[in-house]
C-alpha cells in the first residue's frame, strides 16, 4: 500500500504515481484524488473491473485456493463502485466490461 509520505516524495521528484485497483469504491479513492488535486496532477483512471473469471485466477493462484478467490471476487463484486468523472478524474478508461449488460 502506498503511503502519503511516498506519494509526497514522488511528487517532489516529478514522478508519475499509480494507485492500485484495490481502491474499488468512491470512499477509498477520495483521499488519493484529493491529494492529486492538491498537487495539480492529472488524474487518470484505468478501470479493470473484474470479469469474475475464477478459472483465470486459478491459472496463477498465487497460493490461494479456488474458494479463497471466490471470496475475493465476491468482496470486489459487492463493494465495487464504477468510477465517475464527478469524483475528479480527468479521464476514465474502461479496460474490461464490468457485467454482461455493459
Amino acid at each position: 500500500k502506498i503511503s502519503i509520505d511516498i506519494f509526497t516524495r514522488a511528487v517532489e521528484h516529478d514522478r508519475n504515481i499509480v494507485i492500485c485497483n484495490t481502491n474499488i469504491n468512491k470512499k477509498a479513492r477520495k483521499p488519493w484524488i484529493t491529494l492529486a488535486k492538491k498537487h495539480k496532477m492529472r488524474i487518470v483512471c484505468y478501470d479493470f473491473c473484474s470479469t469474475g473469471d475464477i478459472k483465470r485466477r486459478m491459472q496463477e493462484p498465487r497460493g490461494k485456493t479456488e474458494n479463497e478467490w471466490k471470496k475475493v471476487e465476491h468482496y470486489f463484486r459487492t463493494n465495487y463502485e464504477k468510477p465517475t468523472k464527478q469524483e475528479g478524474f480527468n479521464h476514465i478508461y474502461a479496460l474490461l466490461r464490468c457485467n454482461k449488460n455493459e
